[in-house]
């Protein structure tokens, strides 16, 4: 038991250090994505929100004006209507002396005939001898009275014909200022509408800001917590190298560091050479997909001690030899995972995948001990498979071949 434990803090150890640096950079690179994205969208609504201001003093400018003109109107319209009020009393007061002086002329007319017809009576008597030009005199005054009643009735006409005039074109001012006055406080309806709606969409668009501004900095706090956890990552990984240099007894760190990362593989010095004696057995390929991954290659700084085949939902995994199920169970970070002593401190491990078989079971050479299910037992995004001999990963491309 003892010997599992140690040999799955081995493995735990060796595939944290070749995936978390991964698995963190992905999650800086999309928090990044995330925060360029909320930035965007803060930068846009702040564009919006200046637009929406904008509009707002557009809007108090043209009610401040809508309110003048009303202001304006009102007065302008209340001064005609106290002019209309003015006439149209005048008007009044004029139909009544037009009223009483054609009552006066009519009776003056008539008593102006009544004498006249005296008179003309009179003028035909041979009595009145030569009266003649006294009764002349008399007609003539009182045609000259009739003349003057004639003369102020169609004065009085006349003034009353103007003030019609006037009160008519009073009264049209005074119809056109209520319509425009209408029109007026429509427009100020409009627009207290339209600065009411223009003010809730301010007041949603700076919620949203908010809400955004928060969201960033939440993601800004994510992303300097990553960075320190990708900072220590890099220390233990760095350190984890230099021992390993140091047990190998490499002199030049740098060269070896360098020479490693350019060819993309890993030094025979870190594991055991392709020619190990393993090679020599009966061996199947543990799964038929092909590899996303392979041994020793370099990604993040790390070089990766296994194997990782392409995601593939619900695919058979084999063992590669003859073995003892050692161990099953949950690695973190890794989802399940299966270890087989083949003999002669020779282990394989397989992880993404769904066991079937159970600890202590005897699995033969291309035996079906799991199912790769879905991405949720997949966390690498396919199957990981090393082959170890002590401790150490030995390369099993030759697996594939």
């Amino acid at each position: 038991m003892k010997k599992i434990l140690f040999f799955c803090s081995m493995l735990y150890c060796s595939l944290t250090l070749a995936t978390s640096t991964t698995d963190i950079n992905q999650n800086l690179h999309d928090i990044k994505n995330k925060i360029n994205q909320v930035n965007s969208e803060i930068n846009k609504k702040q564009q919006q929100q200046q637009d929406i201001n904008q509009a707002l003093n557009n809007s108090t400018v043209a009610l401040n004006q809508s309110e003048l003109a009303l202001k304006q109107i009102t007065q302008k319209r209340d001064l005609t209507i106290q002019q209309l009020s003015t006439i149209q009393q005048s008007i009044t007061s004029l139909g009544q002396s037009v009223l009483k002086l054609k009552s006066s002329l009519q009776n003056t007319i008539n008593l102006v005939y009544q004498q006249i017809q005296m008179q003309n009576n009179s003028t035909q008597s041979i009595l009145n001898g030569n009266n003649s030009v006294e009764v002349q005199r008399k007609k003539t005054y009182l045609e000259a009275i009739l003349h003057s009643k004639l003369s102020s009735l169609q004065l009085l006409q006349q003034q009353m014909a103007s003030l019609q005039a006037n009160n008519d074109k009073l009264q049209q001012k005074v119809d056109q200022l209520n319509h425009k006055l209408g029109l007026t406080t429509k427009q100020k309806t409009q627009l207290l509408n339209n600065k009411q709606t223009q003010t809730q969409q301010s007041q949603v668009l700076k919620s949203q800001i908010n809400q955004d501004t928060q969201k960033l900095v939440a993601l800004k706090e994510r992303q300097t917590k990553l960075n320190n956890l990708m900072d220590k990552i890099i220390a233990t990984e760095l350190k984890a190298k230099q021992q390993q240099l140091a047990k190998n007894n490499i002199i030049n760190k740098k060269n070896t560091l360098h020479a490693t990362t350019q060819n993309n593989v890993l030094s025979d010095k870190a594991g055991y050479s392709d020619d190990s004696p393993f090679f020599s057995r009966k061996i199947a390929k543990p799964i038929n997909t092909s590899v996303n991954l392979g041994f020793g290659v370099i990604r993040d700084n790390v070089a990766n001690k296994g194997i990782l085949f392409d995601y593939s939902a619900n695919t058979t995994v084999h063992a590669i030899s003859n073995g003892k199920v050692m161990y099953t169970g949950d690695l973190p970070g890794f989802g399940k995972v299966i270890i087989i002593d083949h003999g002669n401190d020779y282990m394989s491990i397989y992880s993404g995948i769904i066991p079937m078989v159970k600890t202590g079971t005897q699995v033969s050479i291309g035996q079906t001990i799991a199912n790769t299910g879905d991405k949720e037992n997949q966390p690498l995004g396919g199957m990981y498979f090393e082959l170890r001999h002590l401790g150490k990963p030995i390369n099993p491309s030759k697996i594939l071949s």
